[in-house]
């Protein structure tokens, strides 16, 4: 099945109805912890289970134990440079030391000297690092950036990266999830060079990515981002790159005016309460931070986030974010509330509702699929969340125990005569509405992306506290829904190209390969072949089959063997070959920062691109178009566009570029930005991160022994 941003049932009811280990983040060892004892769920079932020697966990008899994580990979030894150099951090930058000028450069320590013609992928990945690292990092968080003018292709640096270029950020409400792609790319960087800068660096964005728990006060709750909020009436930020500064926004806009923890200011420029200068004016500032994340961005930020914490090193900084990640992470899934709705069969408009999203012509299952249209009871987890005018209301501290039992306020039967008030009181939270809102809800009964999230959370809950309650939550999840099953419909929902979602795959293949490279396959084959099984028939047969997806391809080298895809290896060298060709299209310079630049491949087809020959069939509308209704409320269908789309995904060379190249619709021909073309600046660490994670993997080669150092020019200073 598809991986669409909101629940099926929501949807379906129209918004209604190396020595690293002794100092990770891990505080245990994976054998050595007592059995645990039996459990039954909440309509009292018996539980018929026997204990696995090295999980200690229940299992049911006859199947592997549940599985537990260990680290992805242990510290680097040491540094790739020699001692006499000095590392750095920015690729290109300067400094005066005695006088003399030192430029940031690529030393090759493979080939014993300073690498004069670097490899082009490579130094092409630092370029893209250093506007990362100078440009795209809100008070560290990742934004996009956005020019006082359009920014023609060839403006150079010095011109495009004046203070006065800038005018604000953009995207901003974003910045967890991605920040957390740009802290994997960081921790795979320190692991590939081993360099004290790129240790700073990692450690400086992991800092920053649990700022972003910490600040709302709430443990295990992630904000959007944080900010000084201008005051009304104020102008851009123009001038100002660098400081959090966002726009005000009116007060029934609820989700941009939390305050941010007591504690919290402390640790940010005196700008956030002061105000900030904008083209030699004053204006005043509230500090705030944004509410309502998306589960996109919890299960997006935590593979880079555990990453990370498996290549701390020992120090007060080191203890305290240690500390940190250990609280907040596993938070967020004691936080949740379980939700069970039974007797769905029995309920014909729910029914008809999950029969209509789940179309004969769009739900495409293999023989001996489950049949999702089918199911009769749904488990889900609730996330709720704090309302600024009502934080009365709310408990922030966190639950002493996991969601094991289904919540009474959740405990719906759809045969009862107060079933569609009861739901339609719980929908009706979701979005940011009533005095405790719902920030999301995750079926994994019906939806394979949900099982393996709900998954990836339990089990870095048992690996950064030791605590088998974790691993007991996941055995009673495996047994309560039909977990393969559903695992095995994940590309199962069909939609035409014309309105598919290209952001859920980018989202989920983070959360496989997370579990992929932590589950010991030795110790857990059978699960990891079946995940690795259900990776390659889902995704790369069926849901991204076509796409092109370079950052899948890396991931993918890493997350099948052999025996699961023969071709594995090659499908991924093929991948890497296309990274290798990456560029911003119409720049000459192939290190050139990405934009918003408008392009039209359908009135100049390149060479080589098929295009398809029937644009959007009758048929393919009707399922873009198709309305689904039930008790009254609608849910209408969408299409992009109705222009032409390639037969496969472009080649990144041509493609189309966004906040994260993977998300965006790798078919497309024909974009226009209008008057904004060229004023959007995109961060690029989609490209960084399927690069260093592909080189910590050994999938990619390109640039092995090297790391930035100080370089000697051997001219004076200016």
């Amino acid at each position: 099945m598809r991986v669409p941003c909101t629940s099926i049932l929501v949807l379906a009811a129209g918004l209604v109805l190396a020595g690293a280990v002794a100092v990770s983040c891990s505080s245990r060892t994976v054998d050595g912890y007592p059995p645990a004892t039996g459990v039954s769920d909440d309509a009292g079932a018996a539980d018929a289970s026997v204990t696995h020697p090295d999980a200690g966990v229940i299992a049911d008899a006859g199947e592997e134990a549940v599985p537990v994580f260990g680290p992805i990979a242990a510290r680097p030894a040491s540094s790739v440079l020699p001692a006499t150099l000095t590392a750095c951090a920015v690729y290109q930058e300067t400094s005066c030391e005695n006088d003399t000028l030192h430029k940031c450069d690529i030393y090759d320590s493979t080939a014993g000297g300073w690498a004069i013609k670097p490899d082009p992928h490579l130094a092409q990945i630092y370029w893209y690092d250093r506007y990362f690292d100078l440009y795209h990092r809100m008070e560290g968080q990742q934004s996009e950036f956005y020019y006082t003018r359009p920014m023609p292709p060839g403006t150079p640096e010095s011109e495009w990266g004046a203070p006065e270029s800038f005018a604000k950020y953009w995207g901003h409400w974003d910045s967890a999830g991605w920040t957390g792609t740009a802290l994997q790319a960081a921790a795979a960087r320190y692991l590939v060079t081993g360099t004290e800068a790129d240790y700073a660096r990692m450690l400086s964005l992991h800092e920053t990515m649990m700022f972003m728990y910490e600040a709302t006060g709430v443990p295990g709750l992630l904000m959007r981002c944080h900010y000084a909020m201008l005051e009304e009436g104020a102008p851009d930020p123009v001038g100002n790159p660098g400081k959090a500064l966002v726009a005000h926004t009116p007060p029934e806009n609820w989700e941009d005016h939390f305050l941010l923890a007591a504690g919290s200011l402390e640790r940010l420029p005196a700008y956030y309460t002061e105000g900030v200068d904008i083209q030699g004016k004053h204006y005043g500032t509230t500090p705030a931070w944004m509410g309502h994340a998306s589960r996109d961005m919890y299960v997006r930020s935590l593979p880079g986030i555990m990453l990370a914490c498996d290549l701390l090193g020992e120090g007060d900084r080191e203890e305290a974010l240690r500390a940190v990640v250990k609280r907040q992470i596993p938070c967020t899934l004691r936080r949740m509330k379980k939700m069970r709705i039974r007797n769905v069969q029995e309920n014909e408009d729910i029914k008809k509702a999950i029969t209509a999203y789940l179309g004969s012509d769009s739900l495409r299952l293999d023989p001996g699929d489950i049949d999702l249209t089918a199911l009769n009871t749904l488990y889900g987890y609730v996330l709720e969340e704090p309302h600024p005018e009502h934080m009365d209301t709310f408990d922030p501290s966190c639950p002493d125990t996991l969601p094991l039992e289904v919540d009474p306020a959740y405990n719906l039967d759809a045969r009862n005569g107060d079933f569609l008030t009861r739901f339609a009181n719980v929908m009706s939270r979701l979005n940011g509405k009533g005095d405790i809102p719902i920030a999301w809800i995750l079926f994994p009964s019906a939806r394979g992306s949900d099982v393996l999230f709900m998954t990836q959370w339990a089990l870095a809950g048992h690996y950064l506290t030791g605590d088998t309650e974790f691993l007991r939550f996941l055995e009673r999840m495996m047994r309560e829904i039909d977990y393969w099953p559903v695992v095995n419909t994940m590309g199962s929902f069909w939609r035409p190209k014309w309105c598919r979602s290209h952001y859920g795959p980018s989202l989920v293949y983070p959360t496989f390969w997370n579990i992929q490279n932590r589950v010991d396959r030795a110790k857990h084959p059978r699960f990891w072949t079946g995940l690795g099984r259900a990776i390659k028939e889902e995704f790369r047969e069926k849901e991204l089959v076509q796409a092109n997806d370079a950052y899948f391809g890396v991931l993918y080298d890493s997350m099948v063997d052999a025996a699961i895809d023969p071709s594995a290896a090659a499908y991924a060298q093929k991948m890497v070959s296309m990274l290798r060709d990456e560029r911003q299209y119409q720049a000459l310079d192939p290190n050139e920062p990405h934009r918003n630049y408008s392009i039209d491949h359908i009135k100049n087809p390149p060479p080589g691109i098929t295009i398809q020959t029937e644009p959007l069939t009758p048929e393919e509308r009707e399922i873009c178009l198709r309305s689904i209704e039930v008790f009254g409320m609608k849910i209408d269908g969408y299409i992009d566009d109705e222009n032409p789309r390639a037969v496969e995904g472009l080649p990144l060379s041509i493609r189309f570029d966004g906040p994260f190249q993977w998300q965006e619709d790798p078919y497309m021909l024909l974009k226009e930005y209008g008057a904004d073309a060229g004023r959007v600046q995109w961060p690029m660490q989609g490209h960084s991160v399927a690069f260093w994670t592909g080189r910590m993997q050994g999938t990619i080669t390109t640039g092995k022994g090297s790391a930035l150092a100080w370089r000697d020019t051997g001219a004076p200073c200016p």
